[in-house]
């Protein structure tokens, strides 16, 4: 939010006085009572100059710049127009809860350009609330809101008003999903209401812009105050995964070459036939935060030493941040990358079943591991200066070489 700008700030206080969310009450609560990996997570009042890494921004075919500047995230086409995204890394979950943020600037034109809000999952599915120029009534602008998933879209509109429509919310309470508007973030108006869609569990967030028209002078586009409701990410202890069944959207799973993942009798195995190489891989779409806790991985079983064959587990933020640990050649190593800082450390390690363990303890990162469980003896120990606050969690098998035998690796649960 910019520092000087009456009346507008006050209505920041009124939206955190209101709750910024109304009758949304976040539906996954912590053992404090405090919601976690829900919208709020993503709070962000864009006023520190730079920008969020829990997102990454992307331009398309222009020289649009993506920035925080005058206390509001900037989009700046060039006058050739184009289009940008500025995306969350990790998932959120909508349930019992809104996505909430303010559109103090939305231009003065709106021929060819469109402003959004928007959840998305994967490629093909998709929560839109956008601000567009309306080709059935030029010189006009509407604001649509749209629900696209494999199965088809609904699509609804209403007149767009930059003043009164100033806030834009989506919500989902009791299965039903609600666009909103405000032109003060604490009353609100409902525009439209359709059944929530499955993958509100676990969806990323996008702001985005894109200009087409190209008329000059094109002007920016600025958003201001995401999700300032707050909140947190999960503690990392509260990803628990018994592989019962079949991990579901909040995994993105990954199966290259022949690798094949296969779920069944409360394991995960991924498995190569012989001759094959491939590589399977399982990541969060969530995020986590370590900070004073620990994960643990339990392995029913690990291939046998062989030439590129590899396991790990890592726990990754941002772009290049990562602590690892890595099963190859008969050796568990660990790694960590945290900022320009590289350090390792490695124990000896057989094909029977093990338990991995990644903890933090007092600015102190522990990499462990275990033959029953219970006993955990240190496979590397580093202090950190800061920890990221969140990170995606990730399981990988890689074969490299076509080894003539099956090679597998089960996984028997995560915490």
């Amino acid at each position: 939010m910019r520092p000087v700008r009456p009346p507008w700030y006050l209505s920041v206080v009124a939206c955190l006085l209101a709750g910024c969310g109304e009758e949304f009450e976040p539906a996954n609560s912590g053992p404090d009572g405090a919601s976690c990996n829900g919208p709020g997570a993503l709070s962000d009042d864009f006023e520190d100059g730079e920008l969020n890494d829990a997102f990454r921004s992307s331009a398309f075919g222009t020289d649009m710049v993506i920035e925080e500047a005058d206390g509001t995230l900037v989009f700046s086409p060039t006058d050739s127009g184009g289009s940008g995204s500025f995306e969350s890394r990790y998932a959120i979950n909508l349930r019992g809860s809104s996505v909430v943020v303010e559109v103090p600037n939305p231009g003065a034109s709106f021929k060819g350009r469109s402003i959004s809000l928007s959840l998305v999952e994967g490629t093909t599915a998709s929560i839109l609330m956008a601000a567009s120029d309306d080709l059935q009534s030029p010189g006009t602008s509407k604001l649509r809101f749209e629900v696209t998933t494999e199965e088809g879209s609904t699509k609804d509109s209403a007149p767009f008003d930059p003043v009164a429509q100033r806030w834009w919310r989506l919500g989902e309470k009791d299965g039903v999903l609600s666009f909103a508007a405000s032109p003060d973030g604490a009353a609100w108006t409902t525009l439209g209401e359709v059944p929530a869609p499955a993958f509100v569990d676990a969806s990323n967030l996008r702001l985005g812009m894109s200009d087409s028209a190209k008329v000059v002078p094109v002007g920016a586009v600025r958003f201001d105050n995401l999700n300032p409701q707050g909140g947190s990410f999960c503690g990392i202890d509260r990803l628990r995964e018994t592989f019962d069944q079949e991990p579901g959207q909040s995994w993105a799973k990954v199966e290259s070459g022949k690798c094949a993942i296969t779920v069944a009798g409360g394991a995960l195995a991924a498995t190569l036939p012989p001759s094959s190489g491939g590589e399977c891989s399982l990541k969060s779409r969530h995020g986590y935060d370590l900070r004073g806790r620990a994960i643990t991985f339990a392995f029913g079983g690990l291939p046998a030493e062989a030439p590129g064959t590899s396991v790990s587990v890592s726990l990754t933020s941002g772009d290049s941040d990562h602590l690892t640990l890595e099963h190859r050649q008969g050796k568990l190593t660990a790694t960590s990358l945290l900022g320009s800082a590289t350090s390792t450390g490695a124990l000896a390690l057989g094909s029977g079943p093990a338990w991995w363990r990644i903890r933090e303890s007092a600015g102190r990162v522990e990499f462990e591991l275990s033959s029953d469980g219970e006993s955990f003896q240190s496979v590397h120990s580093l202090l950190v200066d800061a920890l990221p606050a969140r990170f995606a969690v990730s399981l990988r098998f890689y074969v490299n070489f076509a080894v003539p035998e099956t090679k597998s690796v089960i996984v028997d649960g995560i915490n």
